[in-house]
């Protein structure tokens, strides 16, 4: 099997070949046939039908194929959704926000993406979102580089690292510590999350946003009611 951006490519080449195979095969019981508005629902199923194999093989790919969770050596398999609080590294106990982020690891590498509520001057509250890629270091680390926005309009970016433990039966981490600089205002912050359990997911594994959304908030409750500003809405 291919390892990294040559199981991407050899990837895209079973999709290119499953549409090409697919469409041929249709145009092949399709020239018989005269009548326009034949060929016309034919050229819809047979796109209809690609779809479907598309959507199923791209699922069994990361699922069986691509979807190999790395372990850490002291903090085992990392990949699930995490609830954290962030404040200033520099301010002991100043509060900044926190943030709901996905975990996932693929090829040898961890890909994260998430939400952040961040507190603002003169009591204003911003949603904001992020995505970043990052490597195993040492034995329960994460480092990453990431990017995003905050306000749906100020862009930002930074490096950090993660640090996990408080291993559960299976070994697998429950809770981290980390910290990171970002290009924004207090650009040293500190981060403790905790995972989010599984019963809180889906059927299909993942968070809806206005899920993420309510965990976080409930999450950061405690800490956003010693703040006057009043409590923040959805």
């Amino acid at each position: 099997m291919p390892q990294g951006r040559g199981r991407e490519l050899w990837h895209h080449a079973v999709i290119a070949g499953v549409v090409a195979i697919t469409i041929l095969l249709f145009e092949v019981v399709l020239i018989k046939q005269h009548e326009h508005w034949l060929r016309a629902l034919g050229c819809v199923i047979a796109f209809a039908i690609v779809f479907v194999l598309i959507y199923v093989g791209d699922s069994f790919w990361e699922a069986h194929l691509e979807r190999r969770a790395i372990r850490l050596p002291t903090g085992g398999n990392v990949d699930a959704y995490w609830l954290d609080v962030i404040s200033d590294g520099l301010a002991e106990g100043s509060l900044l926000g926190g943030s709901i982020v996905r975990i996932k690891s693929f090829s040898g590498e961890f890909q994260f993406d998430g939400l952040s509520y961040m507190l603002g001057g003169n009591g204003s509250r911003k949603w904001g979102d992020f995505k970043g890629d990052g490597s195993p270091r040492a034995r329960s680390f994460i480092v990453y580089d990431y990017e995003g926005q905050e306000g749906g309009k100020q862009d930002h970016f930074g490096t950090g690292y993660y640090n996990f433990g408080g291993l559960d039966e299976a070994g697998d981490a429950t809770t981290f510590t980390g910290a990171f600089l970002s290009s924004l205002e207090k650009p040293y912050r500190k981060v403790e999350g905790t995972k989010v359990p599984k019963t809180q997911l889906n059927v299909l594994g993942t968070l809806s946003i206005p899920k993420q959304k309510e965990l976080l908030l409930n999450h950061l409750k405690p800490h956003l009611d010693a703040h006057p500003e009043g409590q923040p809405k959805l």
